[in-house]
């Protein structure tokens, strides 16, 4: 249980608290690559939030830089382990059971560049209730990176926060959702103590080594290739797991085996408080 938010929005597109089948995932980013201009200025960053929306921003990414054949696009995704490496920035997410966001910045020289000269902005979360997380990431860039920004697009599967997103950060700002509104929480009154829960806070823990598969959207990537091996199983179903902030390639895995003919679902472990 979360002490700092009595919900959740679990999402059943997502793959991450139910299993869904890849093809309708694909079908997601596409709903979603599809809101957003394929005109935009370039160089476009794209930024999405851990653990959540790392395979949600990965996937957006890539149909949006595919289907509009766009080739000065950059994905990074929020992370809470420290590489040892520099720092674009970091923020907090406050209701969130481990706060603390950082962004690295990319290894690869003509990716660095990328992100020092975007003009457009992508942030992509799997829902916004409130907006601020989305505020305290653009608050939080450098003021070098935000000056030369002419237009930002948020992105997320349900959008609650009814514009607020958009007054903390700037003008010229755009939404893509597949799902928009208001929600109310109403507690119910009851007074239950919530249980002890360790502490998942690991961005400053032990400094993880940089590993170039395995945190390649942590250290920036433009093109997205699969990288794992996997067999379905021969008859029944087969469930595709990725874990934490590492779901894309398992998800690329997933969709491969489904496209050739098996009866695939994917879902990823996370460690979000859920009770």
């Amino acid at each position: 249980i979360n002490p700092k938010r009595s919900f959740l929005f679990a999402s059943k597109l997502l793959g991450r608290h139910s299993p869904v089948r890849p093809s309708l995932m694909r079908k997601t980013y596409k709903l979603l690559a599809d809101q957003i201009s394929p005109d935009l200025e370039g160089p476009i960053l794209f930024i999405g939030m851990a653990e959540t929306a790392v395979g949600l921003g990965a996937g957006v990414h890539q149909q949006y830089s595919e289907q509009y054949d766009r080739d000065d696009t950059v994905y990074i995704c929020t992370t809470r382990h420290a590489l040892g490496l520099p720092l674009i920035c970091e923020f907090q997410e406050e209701h969130s059971h481990a706060p603390g966001h950082l962004v690295h910045w990319p290894l690869v020289p003509g990716l660095v560049s990328m992100v020092k000269n975007a003009r457009t902005l992508v942030l992509i979360d799997d829902e916004a209730s409130t907006g601020k997380t989305f505020g305290n990431l653009f608050a939080a860039l450098p003021a070098s990176i935000r000056s030369n920004l002419r237009s930002t697009v948020l992105v997320t599967l349900t959008d609650w926060s009814d514009g607020a997103a958009e007054q903390m950060i700037a003008a010229n700002v755009k939404r893509a959702s597949i799902l928009s509104g208001r929600y109310r929480w109403d507690a119910n009154g009851l007074n239950i103590n919530a249980p002890e829960v360790p502490s998942v806070e690991t961005k400053r823990g032990k400094v993880i080594s940089p590993d170039k598969d395995i945190d390649w959207a942590r250290l920036g990537v433009s093109r997205h290739r699969l990288q794992l091996d996997g067999e379905a199983a021969s008859s029944g179903a087969t469930l595709v797991l990725g874990t934490g902030e590492n779901v894309w390639q398992p998800f690329l895995l997933a969709e491969k085996l489904e496209t050739e003919g098996a009866d695939v679902h994917y879902s990823s472990v996370t460690r979000s408080p859920i009770s």
